[in-house]
């Protein structure tokens, strides 16, 4: 049967309504992408990942990265308007603690009254001269001081101190006055930690996890004195630290009893 200007003209109105094939997200699931399960979330949404043995163009040209690593800069240099990261750019202006301390005491000074809710802190070595004013003039002080390596982790080289002379005040790091009396779970000390998804600084838009997470010390908590500054399991509560010890309680069931 040959075709008619009415079969024709539906023929035509299909092809206009037909939708325009949709081409599929890329996620680029190279190294710098270190957890699996970001992956395996990727491959959830139906998004193409794209590897390190990809040609460069494809790696360049994905719509969204995950970046686990200290490159995180080089790939902010490159990123196009319409492509996403896992980062904000000036993130290190609170994730480095030296920089955190500064604009920390920066707002302090700017709403003296709205940021008394930290210990004085001292960023190392550009604060040496205001450091040593609080040792005496045989290096000692009165006070407690924990001493943080400025990218530093898990607890890695952090130490308690009285004296000056323990402290290396050329290396990049942050003293603070140690907190002596501080809250206690079954006399231990604990660190409390909640969850957010910041999806947008402007507008504002963040997302609370429902679930947060406690981490205690397997040692009671004593005051500092020179017998017990060394005893990081009584003053930090460091998961990699607390671990090893024999009383360590590894969580069961629900979560709500152990040490962390």
């Amino acid at each position: 049967m040959p075709p008619t200007k009415a079969n024709a003209g539906k023929k035509q109105n299909a092809k206009k309504r037909r939708k325009p094939k949709q081409e599929a997200i890329t996620f680029f699931a190279g190294d710098v992408c270190r957890y699996d399960c970001v992956k395996y979330a990727a491959q959830q949404q139906k998004w193409k990942l794209i590897t390190d043995s990809a040609p460069a163009s494809m790696q360049k040209a994905c719509n969204i990265y995950w970046v686990d690593t200290s490159t995180i800069n080089e790939f902010f240099a490159q990123l196009k308007p319409w492509q996403r990261i896992n980062h904000f750019m000036g993130m290190s202006n609170i994730a480095r603690k030296s920089r955190l301390a500064q604009n920390l005491d920066f707002m302090r000074r700017k709403f003296p009254k709205d940021f008394q809710f930290y210990p004085r802190s001292f960023v190392l070595p550009q604060e040496v001269s205001a450091f040593r004013e609080q040792f005496d003039k045989k290096g000692k002080a009165k006070k407690t001081f924990i001493v943080k390596p400025d990218a530093g982790c898990q607890g890695r080289g952090i130490y308690l101190t009285r004296k000056i002379a323990e402290v290396d005040t050329t290396m990049s790091c942050v003293a603070q006055h140690y907190i002596s009396k501080p809250l206690l779970i079954e006399e231990k000390k604990f660190d409390l930690r909640i969850y957010v998804l910041v999806a947008s600084c402007k507008p504002l838009r963040i997302y609370l996890f429902k679930d947060g997470l406690v981490r205690l010390c397997t040692e009671e908590y004593v005051r500092p004195n020179e017998s017990n500054l060394a005893d990081k399991r009584m003053h930090l509560t460091n998961y990699s630290i607390n671990k090893n010890s024999e009383k360590f309680e590894q969580n069961e069931g629900d979560g709500e009893e152990g040490s962390k």
